[in-house]
């Protein structure tokens, strides 16, 4: 398992680095912070090419799909060591956070589960 710990961009050097996690790691956590104030998960499985998206205010349509479509942009069109072909974006059901604070708590919480639990 292979967790993010700094914010990755296509575009920026540090990406070149972290690609082969991808090929090597079962599972790779990785934390994204949306806007500046609000932090969601993201739990890709390589093998498969399934992402499991959690936001802890609860997940629509729309974003799920930009993430999906953003993704398999760039795994397809970039010289990365990502696995190709077409990913599959899915979602879990979960407690949603019910305050404007716990969002950091909450993805947390999921990778703690995600590391200790998930097979």
């Amino acid at each position: 398992m292979y967790i993010f710990t700094q914010q990755i961009t296509v575009t920026q050097n540090v990406w070149q680095s972290f690609q082969h996690v991808f090929n090597v790691e079962r599972v790779v956590l990785a934390p994204i912070n949306t806007s500046g104030t609000h932090w969601e998960l993201l739990v890709f499985f390589p093998a498969e090419r399934i992402i499991i998206y959690l936001n802890p205010l609860g997940e629509n349509a729309t974003q799920s799909l930009a993430i999906l479509n953003a993704w398999n942009i760039i795994v397809n069109k970039h010289d990365t060591e990502v696995p190709q072909g077409t990913w599959t974006l899915t979602l879990r059901p979960h407690t949603r956070q019910t305050d404007g604070h716990s969002c950091g708590v909450f993805v947390m919480e999921v990778s703690i589960y995600v590391f200790y639990i998930e097979p």
